[in-house]
């Protein structure tokens, strides 16, 4: 076969991934999500989905990944120009999706834990994972929090946080307001014996303003 042929046949694979990953969001969306919606909404075969994806989890995976693109395309758009205030408007961005989407997040989280025999995805590397290593990562780069040891352990602290509050929302806890005082506040106090005195100033400011989200235990939904 031509590499000219070969670029021709990848590339209609590739478009024909691409119409999965977005019948997802729509089947999802419609509260209709199986794999023969999602090949009839893409206009492929039946079996197609499960060639290219393996199974639903392989599905939610690949759309969790575009939404995570589309979140840090959307970053700049946020008008935070420093890299500590942008881990803010990425939880901010979160919890917009969260509640613009809870039936994909809800599918995904539960898929994920199912493929993984229960284990947390807080261990393992992903996208999602990777999202939040660059953001945090920045702001250790430009010095707002210090380097070090602690500095790459944050990083997973802020992971566990994470999805500690969004196995609460799953549960329906807390909405997604309260997950994002959650996450904003928590990171924040992890964070602050670690920044510099510019970040502590940004991290005192958003610890101030989660904290206004927040509500005892015993006054939990």
């Amino acid at each position: 076969m031509s590499e000219a042929a070969v670029g021709r046949r990848e590339s209609a694979k590739e478009g024909r991934r691409q119409a999965l990953v977005e019948a997802t969001r729509a089947s999802l969306t419609s509260g209709e999500f199986s794999m023969r919606r999602v090949a009839e909404l893409a206009q492929v075969s039946e079996v197609t989905p499960y060639n290219l994806f393996g199974s639903k989890a392989g599905l939610l995976a690949a759309l969790y990944e575009r939404m995570i693109r589309e979140s840090e395309t959307r970053l700049p758009a946020a008008g935070q120009a420093d890299p500590l205030a942008r881990v803010f408007a990425a939880i901010d961005g979160f919890r917009d999706n969260l509640a613009r989407h809870p039936a994909f997040y809800r599918a995904f989280f539960a898929a994920r834990l199912e493929s993984r025999g229960g284990r947390s995805y807080a261990t393992t590397s992903d996208a999602g994972v990777d999202y939040w290593h660059r953001l945090i990562g920045a702001a250790i780069d430009v010095g707002q929090i210090r380097p070090g040891r602690s500095a790459d352990v944050l990083v997973r602290h802020f992971i566990h946080l994470l999805s500690g509050a969004v196995q609460e929302w799953i549960d329906s806890t807390v909405d997604p307001d309260e997950w994002r005082a959650l996450v904003a506040h928590g990171f924040a106090l992890v964070a602050l014996p670690l920044a510099s005195i510019e970040g502590a100033t940004i991290l005192r400011r958003e610890m101030a303003d989660a904290a206004r989200g927040l509500r005892p235990m015993g006054e939990r939904r």
